[in-house]
């Protein structure tokens, strides 16, 4: 392994250096000693700062007024410009991919796990489906309780164990199922299990295929951020976290970072020669002046058909959050499942955001403050109308953390250096390529940093 790319999607800043100069991040504190440390900027304000298009840039080295991929899903689709993994593969070096978000890598020399948000994403090789089919049900659904279909939870269990399950994951899963068997409001430790299952994929693919540049994408502290800010440090917000909420939420975000630590601690025991470079894309910061929540349908098919939408005529692909998307016949079906969508009323507003692409429709609830249970919701053939929770479900807890365009980018250099200025987050692709020894294609416009 001659370099890794580690995506630990959006942290704040600030948070881990509080949390390393308490003492919680050993491992962070390690690499940050070891590293040249660059504060990165996403290049984008709000609506397009979001985690799927920057990812984007920083695999690419295009901003977004180039690639114009909006919606994440969409790259596979609607991305023209090739990855750096596509680039180095085709170099002739053995490349991993494992979790990148919003990629659009097929069968590279080497491996290729993708996000689990895709449309139809397939991993390379094939025999990985058996890990990757359930993640990506599992996160698509990861608002829901239950614990999906065992037939292919046993594929999950059988694909990981061929690939290097290790028995201090085994251990943690365990102990996550008992704690919830006692205390079901600590189910929210679960989205942590996925970076230390997508670790033993990683590390055991990477040896099996001898990789020599790979990645390793997280998102469960951003996950963390999101929603739990409020819980962590209420003395910022004027609203107090939900009644609902559970007392231990307070400590989610800490738990996500020692989690994260505990990858970096990984990656620097197993991969000790190796470059190492930790990005984050973008950050957050807390999000004092909202009172937003978002809805999910409790059943999409069971949405459209109270729409009028005809559900067996489509196909549905979630995506994060409320978001969705719905795979049209055409690009006249598809103005007509929107237009049924947007009919979609609470109180005579629009409940449901519906966006034209192609011939599909981007679509999600757009109710974002707390609904009470007795809100009537119509539709174009349903006057009548249902109660607002039989069709919809709040996602997790009130939002309290937002992107912010100021990113992490360490690079180990075996002496700690900080840059006296900020760099975009598309001089990341060029420099990874120049430090593999190849030369950043002329779509590529910035300068590769020192490595």
């Amino acid at each position: 392994m001659k370099l890794i790319l580690l995506e630990l999607n959006e942290l704040s800043p600030d948070l881990m250096s509080r949390f390393i100069d308490e003492g919680e991040l050993p491992h962070f504190r390690r690499l940050r000693a070891q590293s040249t440390l660059y504060t990165t900027d996403a290049g984008e304000d709000p609506p397009s700062l979001q985690p799927w298009i920057q990812w984007i840039t920083v695999h690419t080295g295009v901003p977004f007024a180039e690639h114009q991929v909006l919606n994440l899903g969409d790259a596979e689709e609607k991305l023209r410009f090739p990855g750096l993994g596509q680039l180095l593969s085709e170099a002739g070096v053995a490349v991993g991919i494992c979790g990148s978000m919003n990629a659009n890598y097929k069968k590279l020399r080497g491996y290729v796990v993708p996000d689990p948000w895709g449309k139809s994403g397939r991993p390379y090789p094939q025999w990985l489906s058996g890990y990757y089919d359930y993640v990506a049900t599992r996160v698509q659904e990861s608002s829901r309780d239950g614990s999906g279909p065992t037939g292919s939870a046993v594929r999950f269990v059988k694909t990981l164990v061929r690939a290097g399950l290790s028995a201090s994951t085994v251990g943690e899963t365990v102990r996550q199922v008992a704690s919830e068997r006692f205390d079901n409001g600590l189910v929210w430790r679960k989205a942590a299990l996925l970076d230390l299952f997508q670790y033993d994929l990683f590390r055991g693919l990477n040896a099996r295929y001898e990789v020599q540049f790979a990645t390793f994408f997280s998102n469960c502290v951003a996950h963390y951020q999101h929603y739990y800010w409020r819980n962590m440090s209420p003395e910022l917000f004027p609203t107090a976290p939900l009644p609902s909420d559970h007392s231990s939420l307070r400590d989610a975000i800490k738990r996500g970072f020692k989690v994260s630590d505990g990858i970096v601690g990984r990656v620097l025991k197993d991969y000790p020669d190796s470059i190492v470079v930790f990005c984050t894309a973008l950050s957050q910061v807390p999000w004092t002046d909202t009172q937003k929540v978002t809805y999910r349908p409790h059943d999409m098919q069971a949405l459209l058909r109270f729409a009028g939408i005809d559900s067996d005529r489509v196909s549905i692909f979630p995506v994060m959050a409320e978001q969705f998307h719905v795979k049209c016949q055409d690009e006249e079906h598809a103005r007509d499942v929107a237009e049924r969508l947007r009919d979609v009323k609470v109180d005579g507003a629009a409940a449901m955001l519906a966006r034209i692409d192609g011939e599909s429709v981007f679509a999600g609830c757009s109710i974002f403050t707390v609904q009470e249970q007795k809100k009537v919701v119509t539709s174009r053939p349903n006057q009548v109308g249902v109660k607002f929770d039989d069709l919809f479900y709040m996602i997790h807890t009130m939002r309290s953390g937002k992107h912010a365009r100021p990113g992490l980018l360490w690079i180990r250099s075996r002496k700690h250096v900080v840059a006296s200025e900020p760099v975009s987050i598309a001089a990341i692709a060029p420099t990874i390529l120049s430090a593999m020894g190849v030369r950043p294609p002329s779509h590529m416009r910035e300068r590769p940093l020192p490595v």
